[in-house]
């Protein structure tokens, strides 16, 4: 969902979001920002942290925070799902 590239340092960074509830059936992980990083604009491209996730909301609170973005300078925004 969402995804979008941020060229630094002579690479391509290729970062998306996901939620459990858009999985395909089997998987699970955390809701959050997965990143990816390659040499080319077409790849290949290895997972970051090797997982790929970047940015998780907390498994008691997966609604947390919804619509990442990461931005240039690598500051993600994001919007507040809800406040207790």
């Amino acid at each position: 969902e969402r995804p979008h590239y941020v060229f630094q340092d002579g690479k391509y960074y290729l970062f998306t979001i996901s939620h459990k509830f858009t999985y395909a059936d089997g998987i699970t992980g955390p809701d959050g920002v997965y990143g990816f990083v390659g040499e080319h604009l077409f790849g290949p491209y290895r997972p970051m942290n090797a997982s790929g996730l970047v940015l998780g909301n907390p498994p008691e609170q997966p609604f947390q925070t919804y619509s990442h973005c990461v931005i240039p300078n690598g500051l993600v925004t994001s919007f507040i799902d809800s406040v207790p």
